[in-house]
């Protein structure tokens, strides 16, 4: 008996401990759900739990089983009760779904927390524990209470991020460079020894697209050659790389290596031939796919291959890779160079493996066999006579040694031949080619020399991996390594659009056409089934960029196909049991992940190649335009209710400003954002888990138009996305898969997207180079589809699209509208046709100033051009236009096709909040004339603040009289320091030379220099001329003549004044240089009128986009010359270029900035004057 009782404990014991380790986690639970207000019915289920009772806490309520409907908009309370709960970390967690007329959502039940409630203020709804009898009034309270922000809230309070500000911070990227002719897959790679390298030399890598070359001398195995030049790899960061005029894809590469600096030019051209557009015959598309990554050929494509390779001949001459080093020693002694030629090696750290070679002494040749040579070395002009060299080098000796690299071997004659190939003139046709190129594109210019540099690099980078035979064969757009994708390649050929290279954009479009399958279908690369839409998608663009009816007309049969193809997959779709969950929805895979799923990245590409060709074919008259459109719409219908459905039943998330935000799955199929891991299963790659949410997920829907930018949701999207996903505003990984950067421009949030353009481009991009890494872990050197994203968003920060509208400048960075800067784009392709438009700073003189040109036959209804100053300030008077001080934009409508815009900034600080009564200025002449102008007195700036921007007519006659002033000193220090007889200043040493030498006064001599400067001023100006510069030129006049004669009048008052001796001459030479500098504060304080010298400087600076200081020094050393020539001349002696002219030159800066600091400084003046705007 005892035996059998034992037994039955034994196995209670193992059953109910079994049946516990199964519930241990499964428990009752409970919540409070209260809405502010609102009528109607709903209801409450639970995934992976059971709704047990619902009760009626607060409100006019009807429970109905797990139903319940609010009677009255009073709000309403209710506590549910759940069984089988489980709130344990992990998959398949309980979550809660509440169906309700204010709005639909989710969430985990182990989200429910006192400290932290569940509060969703767009729905007006919270969720507390059971038993927490805070009201949503209270909640709210104090959640707001914690003034805490999102991360975009934040963004908005912090300074605008530079590049210098995000690089600080930023990973570093040095990325191997590609050089190579374009059109033609013979290319090369060159990695050098950098500090987040691995190498111990430098790497050339010879390439055919993205392929290696395999010789048989080497096979299995890939080519490289490895070469050295210094002593080796030291502790130092000593090799900094840039690329030819910042553009160019000519590599320069610095080695310093104590005092020897090794200086290498290297670039690719042709073996015989002189590179030019006519000497390159480019590559077939389909031989440069059979060369790529990631092509999936047919079997028709399979053959059409075949046929091409066998019908083409070898080639009759090499690409060569040419490297020239200029070695120099900059020291004080004699110090040794070493050299290490190119030699066969595998890409392995501290081996030498390769295949057998020689090295020819007498020639400098590097071979495999006798006719096979593959690199010719020189040093000094004559054959490299070691392999491996030292060189005692005297000091400030230079020498250059070259090498000359073969794409593959050639033999010995052509080796000699190519020997005898000049650097020089290689160098040079190498240059004019690629400057060629971005001759025949548009022009961008930005303030910022980095920017304004990646933009051409980066048009010729695109160019470099788009392959294909000239003059007018198809183009194959690769992205990096890999061959044409849909998705990828489209930023690349709507960037040429951008340009103006209509020719480039449409033969890159050819390529999909030619490549599409039997049935419609576009998909060339590894299966991403979301090319057909995207592919349809570019066409559209290319058609809104160009009206090119006849291209159009050409492929239609094509684009008819691959719309119906796309109609016929979305009909598989339309099942009554996926309402909601995909129906009317295409199913697959968009990328590399084997995510067969009804993706909304893969709906909303197809949605918008289906809504483009709708408009394409309505454009060109086509009857099945109409039809197309209406299967556009349906689609998009589609879309939204399975959208809708999905973000009912996904989990909210919590934010940084203690809200709550519904979230969206990227497929139907998913029950959430797939990185929260309500499933058991993994899925992380490409270095993150937020693959399938951030960079393929809903956020597509409002980039391709299912999603209007407007409609909350976009905003909802945006938030938990930069919380969730970003870090510092930038996706993970391959951050430019990420559309959240064009909804930031479209919305106009100008510090969000500096943000993220900064943030992705510093740690992604080479600093010298400007090459893009693909991904952020470096998987894959020269990635275009990176570059091209770039490139498109910063032409977005530009210029930007909007249905009739075209936005300019919307998110350009503050201090691109610096003094002096200006921001032109000249010849860009947009929606309205080519766009030529052109803004300059000249707040120094408080003034912003912009034009807009484009064909009136195709112009926007309406033009908003944002011109924000620098510091913030805002204009008191704009022409051209109505002013919106909210986002600083200037608004024209009805726009003609041509506008100009000008903005006059008063100088003054505007309170936070101005009382109109408070003001003591009342208004004059001159205020009633800003007044009177429409565009000024229509805005709210003026109507806010125009009390504050009244300015006395005594106070503009002080200001002139103060400027007068300072004529007059400037005058006298002049005159002072010529009766020093040590030299006289850089600015009157040509005027002083021609008095000497003839019978005019110096006064009478420097009337006259400065006509002449003002003549030169409109010569600067005379393409686009604006009254204002001409007025402002015009009123130097009469000041140029009070000059010379303040200058005859001190001449005559010191014509006794002679210092006895020398240190007498340097006593009067600095007493001149500080009245000259008081003068030149006085002069300055007013901001009336630039004197003529100042204004030549300034407008030849503008006119040639250069530095106004350097261009000021350049200005003054012409001058000197001038003046030391003319002496000669005229006289045989140099005259007035003395000592004192140096010191004056280096002195007067000093003097004046100390005066203006800490003398002269403007609350002094205005203590002594009773002068306001000085």
């Amino acid at each position: 008996m005892k035996e059998k009782v034992l037994v039955a404990l034994c196995f209670f014991l193992i059953v109910g401990g079994k049946l516990s380790s199964q519930t241990e986690n499964k428990t009752t639970g409970s919540f409070t759900i209260e809405w502010e207000g609102g009528t109607g019915t709903g209801s409450i289920s639970a995934t992976n739990g059971k709704i047990a009772r619902i009760e009626a806490v607060k409100g006019n309520v009807r429970i109905d089983g797990n139903a319940y409907r609010i009677r009255n908009a009073s709000g309403a309370r209710l506590e549910c009760f759940v069984d089988s709960a489980d709130t344990k970390i992990g998959p398949e967690a309980t979550l809660i779904h509440v169906e309700a007329p204010q709005g639909s959502f989710s969430f985990f039940l182990r989200d429910v927390n006192r400290n932290t409630p569940i509060y969703i203020p767009n729905y007006k709804v919270t969720v507390l524990p059971a038993g927490d009898g805070r009201c949503y009034a209270e909640v709210e309270r104090e959640i707001l209470s914690r003034k805490s922000r999102t991360k975009i809230e934040r963004i908005e309070t912090e300074p605008e991020v530079s590049f210098e500000t995000a690089a600080a911070r930023a990973r570093r990227s040095n990325v191997p460079i590609w050089l190579g002719m374009g059109r033609d897959i013979r290319m090369f790679e060159i990695s050098e020894e950098l500090p987040d390298g691995t190498l111990e030399d430098k790497l050339i890598r010879p390439i055919f697209s993205s392929s290696p070359v395999v010789l048989p001398e080497t096979a299995p195995s890939a080519l490289y050659y490895r070469y050295a030049l210094g002593r080796g790899v030291g502790v130092m960061d000593n090799i900094a790389r840039h690329l030819d005029e910042g553009v160019l894809p000519i590599y320069h590469s610095e080695l310093t290596d104590d005092d020897v600096r090794y200086h290498s030019v290297s670039f690719v051209s042709l073996e015989k031939s002189e590179l030019n557009a006519g000497n390159v015959q480019g590559t077939h598309f389909l031989i440069s796919d059979s060369r790529s990554g990631g092509r999936v050929f047919t079997e028709t494509q399979q053959k059409q291959l075949a046929d091409i390779q066998a019908a083409i001949p070898p080639a009759d001459e090499e690409a060569v890779l040419y490297i020239r080093t200029e070695i120099e020693n900059e020291g004080a002694v004699p110090r040794y160079a070493w050299i290490k030629a190119p030699r066969p090696a595998m890409p392995t750290n501290n081996l030498y493996i390769g295949a057998a070679y020689q090295f020819d002494r007498e020639k400098g040749f590097s071979f495999f066999s006798e006719d096979r040579v593959f690199c010719i070395s020189t040093i000094k002009g004559k054959p490299l006579c070691n392999e491996e060299l030292a060189v005692l080098l005297q000091p400030g000796e230079r020498i250059e040694v070259n090498f000359y690299i073969p794409h593959e071997p050639v033999s010995r004659q052509r080796a000699e031949e190519l020997a005898a190939q000049s650097f020089e003139k290689r160098y040079e046709a190498c240059r004019a080619y690629w400057n060629g190129k971005l001759e025949r594109a548009a022009r961008i210019h930005v303030p910022e020399k980095r920017i304004d540099e990646m933009v051409r690099a980066g048009l010729l980078h695109l160019d470099l991996v788009t392959f294909g035979q000239e003059p007018d064969g198809t183009l194959a757009a690769n992205v990096g390594v890999y061959s044409p994708i849909g998705t990828e390649s489209a930023p690349i050929i709507q960037f040429y659009a951008s340009m103006g290279l209509n020719d480039l954009a449409r033969r890159a479009l050819n390529y999909f056409i030619e490549t599409q399958q039997e049935n419609g279908k576009i998909e060339n690369y590894n299966g991403y089934m979301v090319e057909t839409g995207a592919v349809l998608w570019s066409v559209g663009e290319y058609f809104r960029y160009t009206r090119d009816k006849e291209w159009i007309g050409e492929i239609k049969p094509a684009l008819l196909k691959a719309c119906r193809y796309l109609t016929e997959w979305r009909n598989r779709s339309k099942k009554d049991s996926l309402r909601g969950r995909g129906y009317g929805m295409i199913d697959g895979k968009v990328a590399d992940p084997e995510d067969y799923f009804h993706q909304f990245m893969l709906n909303g590409y197809g949605y918008l190649g289906m809504k483009r060709m709708g408009e394409v074919f309505e454009a060109i008259g086509a009857e099945e335009a109409e039809s197309l459109q209406k299967e556009a719409a349906d689609w998009r219908n589609d879309i939204r209710e399975s959208l809708e459905r999905t973000m009912a039943l996904s989990p909210v998330v919590p934010l940084g400003d203690g809200t709550w935000s519904p979230t969206a799955p990227p497929w139907t199929e998913a029950p959430g954002p797939r990185l929260l891991y309500q499933q058991a299963e993994c899925f992380r790659s490409h270095g993150t888990f937020t693959v399938p949410d951030a960079m393929l997920g809903p956020m597509y829907l409002v980039f391709c138009e299912v999603i209007d930018p407007a409609e909350p949701v976009s905003d909802l999207l945006l938030k938990y996305h930069s919380e969730l996903m970003f870090q510092e505003n930038s996706t993970f990984s391959q951050p430019y898969y990420s559309r959240h950067n064009w909804l930031q421009a479209k919305k106009g949030m100008v510090k969000p997207f500096l943000s993220t353009y900064y943030h992705t481009m510093a740690p992604y991009a080479d600093p010298g180079t400007y090459t893009f890494w693909e991904h952020l872990y470096k998987l894959s050197p020269h990635k275009t589809h990176e570059e091209a994203n770039f490139l498109m968003e910063t032409r977005w920060m530009l210029y930007m699209e909007d249905a009739d509208t075209l936005n300019l400048f919307r998110v350009i960075p503050r201090r691109w509208m610096a003094d002096g800067d200006r921001i032109e784009l000249s010849g860009v392709q947009s929606y309205f046709g080519p766009l030529n438009v052109r803004a300059v700073s000249n707040v120094r003189n408080n003034r912003i100033e912009a034009s807009v040109r484009c064909d009136p036959a195709r112009k926007p209804a309406c033009v908003k051009i944002r011109l924000p100053h620098p510091e913030g300030k805002k204009p008191v008077r704009v022409t051209g236009g109505t002013y919106n001080a909210d986002d600083e934009t200037v608004v024209v409508r009805p726009f003609d096709g041509e506008t100009e815009i000008r903005l006059r900034i008063l100088n003054i600080r505007i309170p936070e909040n101005p009382n109109a009564d408070d003001t003591p200025y009342a208004p004059t002449k001159i205020a009633c004339r800003i007044a009177d102008a429409a565009s000024v007195r229509n805005t709210k700036i003026f109507r806010k603040f125009a009390p504050l921007f009244f300015v006395s007519m005594k106070n503009l006659v002080g200001r002139y009289l103060l400027f007068v002033t300072g004529l007059y000193f400037l005058a006298a220090g002049i005159v002072l320091i010529l009766r020093s007889s040590l030299g006289t200043t850089p600015i009157s040493s040509v005027n002083y030379v021609l008095r000497l030498n003839s019978a005019l006064t110096l006064g009478t001599w420097t009337f006259v220099i400065n006509m002449l400067l003002i003549a030169g001023q409109f010569w600067f100006i005379r393409d686009r001329m604006t009254r204002r510069d001409t007025v402002e030129i015009l009123l130097q006049m009469p000041f140029s003549l009070l000059f010379g004669l303040f200058i005859d009048f001190n001449m005559v008052l010191t014509q006794h004044l002679l210092p006895p001796n020398y240190a007498a001459a340097i006593v009067l030479l600095l007493a001149g240089c500080i009245v000259q500098s008081i003068g030149v504060v006085l002069e300055i304080k007013p901001r009336v009128v630039m004197m003529s010298a100042e204004g030549f400087v300034n407008y030849a600076s503008r006119r040639y986009n250069t530095d106004f200081g350097k261009f000021k020094v350049a200005f003054d050393i012409s001058l000197v010359t001038v003046a030391t020539l003319l002496s000669l001349l005229l006289a045989r002696r140099i005259e007035g270029v003395r000592e004192g002219t140096l010191i004056a030159a280096c002195s007067t800066g000093y003097i004046v900035s100390f005066l203006n600091r800490r003398i002269l400084t403007r609350a002094t003046l205005r203590r002594v004057l009773p002068i306001k705007g000085i």
